[in-house]
Formats: C-alpha cells, sequence, structure tokens
C-alpha cells in the first residue's frame, strides 16, 4: 500500500511538471513566433531602406513553413527600362551586386558573429553603385562598432571613403 502511495505521489509530480513544462513550451513558441516575424518585417524594411538607397525598392517574402525567402526588386521608375523582378539574375550586374548587398545587410544585424566578411561585394558595379555601397558599409560599420568587419576587394577606395568622410586611417 505505501508504494502505491509512493507511486500515486511520483504520477502526480510528474504530470504536474509535465503540465509545467507544456506551458513553458507553448510560451517560448509563441515567443519565438512573435520574435521571427519581427525580425522578417525588420529584414524587409532595412531591406527597402538599403536599395532605396541607389533608386530600387524591392521586398522579402519570409515563408517560414517552407524554409524559403523570396526577394522581389523593382528597377527605378524613372528608367525607361525599369521593370519589376523575383529573379535577381534579370537585373544588370551592378543591380545584382547591390541587391544581394541589401539583402545581407538587412540579415546581418540578426546574426551574433563578431566577426563580419565579404568578398568583392563591388563585382560588376559602376561607381553610383560603389558609392551607394560604401554608404550602406559605412553606415553598418557605425552601427555595429561592436563588431569587426573585413571587406575584401582589389580596388582602391580612398578616394569615395574620403568623400564620406573617412580617413585613410580609420578605413
Amino acid at each position: 500500500a505505501e508504494a502505491a502511495e509512493t507511486h500515486a505521489h511520483y504520477e502526480t509530480c510528474c504530470a504536474a511538471t509535465c503540465d509545467t513544462l507544456k506551458a513553458a513550451i507553448k510560451s517560448r513558441y509563441a515567443f519565438w513566433k512573435s520574435e521571427l516575424k519581427r525580425c522578417s518585417q525588420q529584414s524587409d524594411a532595412d531591406f527597402l531602406r538599403n536599395l532605396s538607397q541607389r533608386g530600387l525598392s524591392g521586398s522579402l517574402k519570409f515563408d517560414h513553413d517552407n524554409q524559403r525567402l523570396d526577394t522581389s526588386v523593382v528597377t527605378s521608375s524613372q528608367n525607361v527600362s525599369a521593370h519589376a523582378t523575383t529573379d535577381v539574375k534579370t537585373l544588370s550586374g551592378g543591380e545584382q551586386a547591390f541587391t544581394t548587398l541589401g539583402l545581407a545587410l538587412a540579415m546581418w544585424q540578426f546574426s551574433q558573429a563578431p566577426v563580419r566578411a565579404m568578398d568583392e561585394f563591388d563585382k560588376n558595379m559602376d561607381t553610383t553603385f560603389v558609392k551607394a555601397s560604401l554608404q550602406l558599409l559605412v553606415e553598418i560599420f557605425e552601427q555595429q562598432r561592436s563588431r569587426q568587419f573585413l571587406i575584401l576587394t582589389p580596388l582602391d577606395y580612398s578616394t569615395p571613403l574620403q568623400e564620406l568622410g573617412i580617413d585613410a586611417d580609420e578605413a
């Protein structure tokens, strides 16, 4: 009889623990979904802001159920050949590179890595795209001073950086 009472007590304790864990998991899942939605919205807004630096616009569509991220980019409305696309490959080389940079920068804030690296972000960019890209990078560098950034490029950006107010020693 005593063993049955002990067993019943343990069973009650286990059931209570299970209920507590279920409630905690449900609460954490609700928080995670809410945070995922907030981060998705923030990334989408940052992507649009980044693209607007060069007269483009666009959006990100997160499909969390299917683990997909789709982009939509609209080239300048002031350009006769402007168009909207969901396939970045249909953009010009500079637009592709700038869109990719805009996406990477929109997502970087959610990574906890202390070191960020980018190799030849400027490939296929003309000077206007390069200048807008450097402006975006400088903004990110200033916002995230606790991180280190490594940008690899064969090009000399001392003059464009000076135009942005960055001296050679700081660059």
